[in-house]
């Protein structure tokens, strides 16, 4: 709901600046004219009926009738709004969202995702996407939080509203620019998780030790195992199955309180074993947990503990 306001705020910040200053003018004019406010003399301007006994009174009756167009003006204001100035009003208004950079086959994987888990997010692409990108321009239709810019530029982030944002996933295919934009969200919302994806497994190695990135995701590490069994098999890799280690937010927290979210925890690696989670078992931290869950399980998961 309060988002809801800010963004309806942000549309007609201009209408409503003006309507401020027509107020101001008036109470001015008003002391300086002299006129008398009874309650007729105040039906009469605000009818545009009062009679102007001098230039000041009538200059008032001109401001009044401007102010109550104020309401037009911000009408008119909001419906010549573009669509790309309605998405990044949109991203200023979020909280406690997730930043995704770039959409190409990953990034537009990881936003259907998100989308599908109901989970806020805004987007950051190029300005060219407007018209080149699909996804994008289905997206802006759609009336999603998009923001058109230079993800290394300072500016850009902030449109995203980086500073109330608990993460932010970049998936550019460029392992030297991945990193930047890393360290640029880290120095301006310390608070902040990065995910940044990397296709040179030395590299993402040697990013692992970075302050900036909380978290490095190598295609090629992640794909090789399906590429190795594919030989055998049909693979089938499972979106409502994922496996993590357990942070400091789920340290402490029984099996049995996640599972009445309705997902199901199957495997626990604890001290290098692999073992049966019981219900009662406590996580700690350092755990790696398989959790399996339908979307909406999932989701009230992720809200509840990973991006709280």
């Amino acid at each position: 709901m309060i988002m809801r306001v800010k963004y309806f705020f942000l549309l007609i910040k201009n209408s409503l600046k003006l309507f401020i200053i027509f107020l101001l003018i008036v109470f001015l004019l008003i002391f300086l004219s002299g006129i008398d406010l009874t309650a007729e003399n105040i039906a009469l301007l605000l009818t545009l009926n009062y009679v102007p006994r001098n230039m000041i009174e009538a200059i008032v009756q001109v401001v009044i009738m401007l102010l109550e167009l104020s309401p037009l003006m911000a009408f008119v204001e909001m419906i010549t709004f573009s669509e790309e100035n309605k998405a990044e009003a949109k991203a200023k208004c979020m909280q406690n969202h997730i930043v995704v950079v770039g959409c190409g086959h990953l990034g537009k994987r990881i936003v259907n995702f998100l989308i599908k888990m109901k989970i806020p997010f805004v987007l950051i692409v190029r300005p060219e996407d407007k018209i080149e990108n699909e996804v994008v321009i289905t997206l802006l239709k759609k009336g999603f939080p998009i923001v058109f810019g230079d993800a290394m530029v300072a500016e850009t982030l902030e449109k995203a509203n980086i500073k109330n944002a608990c993460a932010i996933i970049i998936a550019i295919n460029n392992d030297m620019i991945n990193p930047i934009i890393a360290q640029k969200a880290k120095k301006l919302n310390p608070k902040i998780r990065t995910v940044v994806r990397i296709f040179d497994d030395s590299l993402a190695e040697v990013l692992r030790k970075s302050p900036y990135i909380d978290e490095v995701i190598s295609t090629t590490d992640t794909a090789y195992r399906f590429f190795v069994f594919g030989a055998c098999f049909n693979v089938a890799p499972e979106e409502r199955l994922i496996t993590f280690n357990v942070n400091k937010k789920l340290a402490g927290v029984k099996i049995d309180n996640l599972e009445k979210l309705g997902i199901e925890i199957v495997a626990l690696k604890r001290n290098g074993e692999w073992i049966k989670p019981k219900s009662e078992t406590t996580l700690k931290h350092g755990d790696k947990i398989v959790v399996v869950g339908d979307i909406e399980s999932l989701s009230n998961f992720m809200k509840k503990f990973l991006i709280s």
